[in-house]
């Protein structure tokens, strides 16, 4: 991935100021190893470039890269991609990485230093194409390009023994490091070029420094360290090492090391395989376990004295009069002297969200549903489960409380995401059974419309007022519901009043009123724009800007873009 921003590392491994590996401090390598128990396929491909499972230690596996197979030994040398750690793995110590361990990227970065170079360089002939000077007839003349930087792309850097170990003892003096992009892996976009390493700007900071107060590597070596160069651009464009060139000195057959650890899988390694259901379960069966839709009883605790109760309308979801969501709060008394109160209402959401993500990412509690026990179970009612929804802002799937509202083609299901409030849809392979402790808890929001007592209203008349409703309804603060309020069988809320808080004025009452209207446009505007005009042509045109911003229907979701979630997160 291009690096656009800075980032503050960890050295890893250090070659030469061509070849760094570094992690970023906010790293989540820890999450991404592999102990007891866990379930270890042996893998059967042993090529060059396949990823795999590998002890990193004893006991412990890490995600790993094939660099080379050494059939020889019936071993293969890897590269751990979240350590930088090469090394010898039998073939009996490869196992299977899944693909839902492939998800996050590699953890240790692989960087070179670009405006530093050596000057113990020698020429790369295969990259030499000299202009000719087209006076002089002669091909061999430098003066002809067009700068330093394009030469030094022709040399290959050769670091020599004593500037490699200068330059670690440059590096040891400092706890932490940043890095900066190089401006030309920011801007060169012209060509696509393979670059697994990084051109960068490196910084070192003191131990009991802030990050303003960092000093540059590059010009420190440019001080201490003999025959070497700092150029104000980045230079240094020789090919990128590659992984299998690592650790040359293990080449050599003799040499080869295979750690114990490394040669077989310990014989007493506790493998976990998956729980299938059982039949006659009930605290899975998808029959059984509905969830508790919100009802009087369960609404009472956030009540009033006036029989109101305050809440804040969720904004990235249909917002109109008809159909809404509102998240419920306990209002505090008058006495409180900040909001930390309503932070924490929903700070306590956000921890049983992560009871569901912690819960059902142990594989033993997940348990799929096939498509017959689905059509099944629509036949007996409503039917809710679990869904792995994968977030592009969390480590892993998030786990949501879903409704199975029907059948749709590919093998998706049409589904209501009970806790964020919007509809979208989901592949069977990513529903699992929802265990009976998680439906015992309302939905976080209540989904709540106004009364719909005349029968008459048109689908204009409700799109003119879906059209306003969202600019005048606040988001960012609570509102006041009520007192008039009644649940319908399906958990919907139907109320007749919102308010802001102190204030009197019903929200309902500030949508313009939309007059009727005659023929095929609206004959005109009560309020500010009372006259759209008096002839047909001028109503035809008025109608047709008024329905320009009116949505036709409910808005419909897909659970597969992300974006969805981000305000709800």
């Amino acid at each position: 991935m291009p690096m656009k921003d800075s980032a503050l590392v960890e050295l890893l491994r250090v070659e030469s100021p061509s070849s760094l590996f570094v992690r970023p401090i906010s790293h989540i390598r820890d999450q991404l190893v592999y102990t007891e128990p866990y379930f270890l396929a042996p893998h059967t491909n042993f090529e060059a470039g396949n990823y795999a499972l590998a002890p990193i230690e004893e006991r412990m596996f890490g995600r790993c890269l094939i660099v080379r197979n050494i059939p020889l030994l019936e071993a293969c040398r890897v590269f751990f991609i979240d350590d930088a750690v090469t090394a010898n793995v039998s073939w009996k110590c490869l196992f299977v990485l899944k693909d839902e361990e492939r998800f996050h990227p590699w953890q240790a970065m692989h960087i070179s230093l670009g405006r530093l170079g050596s000057l113990t360089v020698k020429i790369d002939k295969n990259k030499l194409k000299l202009k000719k000077n087209p006076s002089s007839g002669n091909s061999e003349n430098f003066g002809h390009w067009k700068n330093i930087g394009l030469f030094i792309s022709l040399i290959e850097n050769e670091w020599s023994f004593e500037q490699r170990r200068q330059f670690m003892d440059i590096l040891s003096e400092f706890p932490k490091f940043e890095i900066t992009p190089c401006q030309v892996d920011i801007e060169d976009d012209q060509e696509e070029i393979d670059r697994p390493s990084l051109l960068v700007n490196l910084y070192g900071i003191e131990e009991d420094k802030s990050i303003d107060e960092k000093v540059s590597i590059e010009e420190i070596c440019g001080v201490l360290m003999p025959n070497v160069m700092v150029t104000c651009f980045p230079t240094l464009l020789t090919e990128d090492p590659r992984l299998a060139e690592l650790d040359k000195e293990q080449d050599d057959l003799e040499v080869i090391l295979l750690e114990e650890f490394r040669r077989q899988l310990p014989y007493d390694w506790r493998h976990e395989e998956k729980q299938e259901y059982k039949e006659g379960d009930e605290d899975w069966d998808i029959v059984t376990c509905k969830l508790v839709e919100w009802e009087e009883k369960l609404l009472k605790k956030y009540l009033l004295e006036d029989g109101c109760f305050w809440g804040f309308i969720t904004p990235n979801v249909t917002v109109s009069p008809w159909d809404m969501h509102i998240t419920p709060i306990i209002k505090e008394n008058e006495g409180s002297a900040d909001e930390q109160w309503i932070f924490d209402q929903f700070d306590k959401i956000k921890r049983m969200q992560l009871v569901f993500d912690d819960f059902y990412v142990d594989p033993k509690n997940q348990r799929p549903l096939d498509e017959e026990e689905i059509r099944y179970a629509l036949t007996q009612g409503r039917a809710y489960a679990i869904a792995a929804v994968e977030h592009r802002k969390k480590t892993g799937p998030q786990w949501l409380r879903v409704e199975i509202l029907d059948f749709l083609p590919n093998n998706n299901l049409d589904l209501r995401f009970v806790d964020q409030g919007f509809r979208g849809f989901e592949s069977i392979k990513n529903i699992y059974r929802i265990h009976r402790l998680h439906t015992a808890m309302p939905p976080f929001q209540i989904p709540m419309g106004l009364y719909f007592d005349d029968v008459s209203i048109s689908e204009t008349e409700m799109g003119w007022s879906s059209h306003f409703w969202r600019e005048i309804v606040p988001f960012d603060v609570p509102i006041v519901v009520g007192p008039k309020l009644e649940f319908i069988e399906t958990g919907k809320l139907q109320f007749a009043e919102i308010r802001e808080i102190g204030e009197q004025e019903n929200l309902l009452d500030e949508i313009p009123p939309i007059s009727l209207y005659s023929g095929d446009g609206f004959s005109h505007y009560e309020g500010e724009n009372s006259d759209l005009g008096s002839s047909e042509e001028e109503s035809d045109a008025s109608e047709l800007e008024l329905n320009r911003g009116i949505p036709d229907e409910e808005d419909e979701y897909d659970s597969e873009d992300q974006d969805y979630y981000d305000d709800y997160d």
